[in-house]
């Protein structure tokens, strides 16, 4: 156990070391956001050159699916806590960017009705 004693220095060694891990958990939410985007590049890549509809549709559902844990992810580092994200908040987000990956359609109208929860 680490004993943490009330000198000036202690202090100042204590700030940095909360300076230092706070700079290293921001740079791994960006570089996980990163490769979430990366992966969903990759996949949307892969089924533009799929011939096969099956195929592109499969891919179309992997592609939904690392965007829901992306937007899962954005919103729950983004909170202040990082412990409760809104189902509102998260249904309204994850909707929206569902119809970016299967285009807007005529007879699809989304609607929110969502009880503004946290999880």
């Amino acid at each position: 156990m680490v004993e943490i004693c009330r000198g000036e220095g202690d202090e100042t060694a204590v700030a940095r070391q909360l300076a230092e891990k706070d700079t290293l958990l921001t740079e791994v939410h960006h570089r996980v956001k990163n490769h979430l985007y990366s992966i969903e590049g990759l996949l949307c890549f892969e089924a533009d050159a799929t011939a096969s509809a099956e195929a592109r549709a499969a891919i179309r559902k992997g592609i939904s699916r690392v965007q829901s844990v992306r937007v899962l992810y954005e919103l729950l580092s983004s909170c202040e806590e990082c412990r409760t994200v809104s189902t509102r908040m998260y249904g309204e987000r994850l909707v929206g960017t569902l119809m970016e990956v299967y285009g807007e359609r005529d007879e699809v109208c989304p609607e929110i009705r969502a009880i503004a929860r946290w999880i």
